[in-house]
C-alpha cells in the first residue's frame, strides 16, 4: 500500500520482488514511474488504483500492466 504523497518510484524499484503479487496506490495523480518498475515480478497479479483513474495509470505504466489494474471503490 504506497502513500498518496509518493511522487516518484525509480526504474527497477521492485526488480526481482519474485514475492510481490499486489500493489495498492492511493493517489489520484499516478507518481512518475522509472523505466521497468516491476520488472521480474512475476507474481504481480493485481495493481489496485482509486476510483476513475485506471486510465492514467495505464498511460503512467505503459498497457502491459492494463489487465491487472483494478479500481477500488
Amino acid at each position: 500500500n504506497l502513500s498518496s504523497t509518493v511522487t516518484s518510484i525509480g526504474e527497477y524499484a521492485f526488480n526481482g520482488c519474485s514475492k510481490l503479487e499486489m500493489v495498492e496506490f492511493n493517489s489520484t495523480t499516478p507518481p512518475a514511474f522509472g523505466n521497468n518498475v516491476f520488472y521480474n515480478c512475476s507474481k504481480l497479479s493485481t495493481i489496485i488504483v482509486p476510483a476513475g483513474t485506471k486510465d492514467a495509470y495505464v498511460t503512467a505504466l505503459g498497457e502491459t500492466y492494463e489487465n491487472i489494474i483494478v479500481e477500488k471503490d
